[in-house]
């Protein structure tokens, strides 16, 4: 490899990367952030490790002397987000239905899923098709080959295209190739984190990202909660809406329905199919916060959960709350409210400041995010192995 080069062609992959900048007196420096990454210095000059930006293999280049204070400073220019780790989440929810016994709440659980892929599929986009564009412009860069796009948007002209490029056909093939898709992903998250740490103006992006998929994640919890507990009163009115619905000496807090309320629900008054959605919808329980779906929880199966008292569950409550109320900053409510929980020395709550933004990051992110999963599949289990153990009966 020559000295001083510009730019260095990648002997793992044959990616092409700026490697060199400018200093004031005009000679050239490796500053390696155009988008390599000076990852090591042996002694204090000449020889640099530079971390390829596609594939991540280090070239070690000999050149310029670089001044140590600032290799330092590349080098130490922290990764605060740790964006990589946002979805990096067990996938093991996505077998849920398969364990699914009982037909009514397989739909249900099928919904939370869903919901669940689609926040992780958020923290993918961005670095997805970043890494995509890597891969498509590097070959055009190595191999000099035109474009795939054609001008003709015809089916055959496409289909020319893909013949006369098969490896930049791969990109355009749907679904991606397990290996394409893991390639780019990689590639992607690199440049996405080498860019965040040199350009601040990216950081409100990746922040709503992260607090875009920590309040899916409650919300898909909070829709689960409800609607199993409805879904499983309506078929299971004896004994569930018996002891929900109990008189104020009991457990519930009841208020009459009226006639014309009553026919809302069905037409001929039989309300013993519906009796989930009549408390629901009456307020004689609510899911808006841990405490009240409990609570809903208990009374119904005579039985307390003690899912509704996990840690991370309970944070990611109050961390939702904060994003959706108080746009992410941190006020003297929210410390109160860590206080009351006992959750002040949580492990994600070591950086609060009062006043500042709720200090997220993809790591802290994964987390709640699997708490949402973990507390779910084991509330759907909860609930299927109820239903199969309590037969049906006659509610008159």
């Amino acid at each position: 490899m020559s000295e001083q080069p510009e730019t260095i062609k990648c002997s793992s992959c044959g990616n092409v990367f700026f490697t060199i900048g400018r200093s004031p007196d005009g000679k050239p420096t490796y500053t390696a952030v155009k988008p390599g990454v000076v990852d090591a210095v042996e002694g204090e000059q000449e020889i640099y490790r530079i971390i390829c930006p596609l594939c991540q293999h280090a070239e070690e280049v000999s050149g310029t002397v670089l001044p140590f204070e600032k290799l330092k400073l590349l080098h130490e220019i922290p990764d605060p987000w740790k964006f990589v780790e946002a979805s990096r989440i067990d996938r093991s929810y996505q077998g849920t239905t398969r364990s699914i016994s009982d037909d009514t709440i397989r739909d249900i659980a099928a919904n939370f899923v869903k919901s669940i892929d689609r926040l992780v599929a958020i923290a993918e986009i961005a670095p997805l098709s970043t890494g995509l564009s890597g891969l498509y412009q590097n070959h055009f860069r190595t191999t000099g080959e035109r474009g795939i796009l054609p001008v003709e948007k015809s089916e055959q002209a496409w289909n020319d295209a893909m013949d006369r490029n098969v490896a930049n056909a791969q990109l355009f093939t749907s679904p991606l190739a397990p290996e394409i898709r893991a390639i780019a992903l990689e590639i992607g998250y690199s440049e996405l984190r080498n860019w965040t740490r040199q350009h601040g103006e990216m950081n409100p992006g990746v922040e709503a990202i992260l607090m875009a998929q920590i309040v899916l994640a409650w919300t898909a919890f909070e829709s689960l909660s409800a609607d199993l507990w409805v879904a499983a009163v309506n078929v299971r009115p004896n004994p569930l809406a018996t002891r929900a619905g109990a008189p104020s000496g009991g457990k519930g807090q009841p208020k009459s329905l009226t006639i014309p309320q009553m026919s809302e629900y069905a037409h001929n008054f039989d309300l013993s199919k519906v009796m989930g959605d009549v408390l629901k919808n009456e307020k004689k329980v609510d899911f808006v916060s841990l405490a009240s779906t409990s609570a809903a929880y208990e009374m119904a199966f005579d039985t307390p959960l003690a899912l509704f008292g996990d840690d991370q569950l309970r944070l990611l409550e109050l961390v939702r709350n904060l994003i959706v109320h108080d746009g992410g900053t941190v006020g003297q409510k929210f410390i109160d409210d860590l206080e009351i929980a006992k959750l002040t020395g949580h492990r994600d709550c070591a950086g609060v400041v009062k006043d500042k933004p709720f200090p997220l990051n993809g790591e802290m992110t994964s987390r709640f995010v699997e708490s949402a999963t973990c507390s779910g599949k084991t509330l759907i289990t909860f609930v299927d192995k109820y239903l199969q153990q309590e037969p049906l009966k006659n509610s008159s």
